[in-house]
């Protein structure tokens, strides 16, 4: 009876040890579940966020927020301003905020301003632009700081790629070498945000 009883305990014991093991592994497999793997699905590449039949506007934002979080998304651009003698754009920023261990804190859809600080690595303003595609017009926006969720955030680039459909009579191509061409040229950002807003409107065609 003695071994009997000997024999009942092990199992149990074993059993509970088990029980433990399993609910430890599932307890890791969910700290690493849906939110990581969220985080983890945002691309690193542009996102398309503007497109019709004349080409596609892509976007990618970096950031950063407290001691180690990171911040991606991308912006949707709905018109460029002139402001005090700055180009700016204003759109869309969808923001997701991400911890140290890849999980997600939250995101956040905000209507904002920022300041293109290049085009086609040049500011808007410089005199000289190195040569340029016609087909691909490459905007770098920011820094900007703005509160997000309750923390400040550090949006140190936003990036703005259009890229026009190949083809004969490309309205869209001829609109992206006008915004080259200009960029050598002093006291224009009126016309260049002129010519931006036609290229937004032609791709939300």
């Amino acid at each position: 009876m003695l071994n009997s009883l000997r024999m009942r305990t092990s199992a149990l014991v074993v059993v509970g040890a088990m029980a433990v093991a399993s609910g430890a592994v599932g307890a890791s497999a969910e700290a690493v579940g849906p939110d990581v793997r969220a985080a983890a699905s945002i691309a690193e590449s542009p996102r398309p966020v503007l497109s019709s039949s004349q080409g596609v506007a892509r976007s990618r934002v970096a950031g950063t927020y407290g001691r180690a979080g990171a911040v991606k998304g991308w912006f949707k651009p709905r018109k460029f301003v002139n402001r005090g003698g700055q180009l700016k754009a204003v759109g869309q920023l969808h923001a997701v905020l991400i911890r140290k261990n890849g999980s997600v804190k939250g995101t956040v859809d905000r209507r904002i301003v920022i300041p293109v600080r290049t085009i086609e690595g040049v500011q808007p303003a410089a005199r000289e632009a190195r040569a340029a595609s016609c087909q691909i017009l490459n905007l770098v926006l920011g820094p900007l700081d703005l509160n997000l969720l309750g923390l400040e955030v550090h949006l140190n680039r936003v990036v703005l790629n259009i890229e026009a459909t190949p083809g004969a009579g490309n309205l869209l191509g001829n609109l992206l070498c006008a915004v080259a061409g200009l960029l050598d040229n002093t006291g224009v950002l009126p016309e260049v945000r002129r010519i931006l807003n036609a290229v937004l409107g032609l791709l939300r065609l």
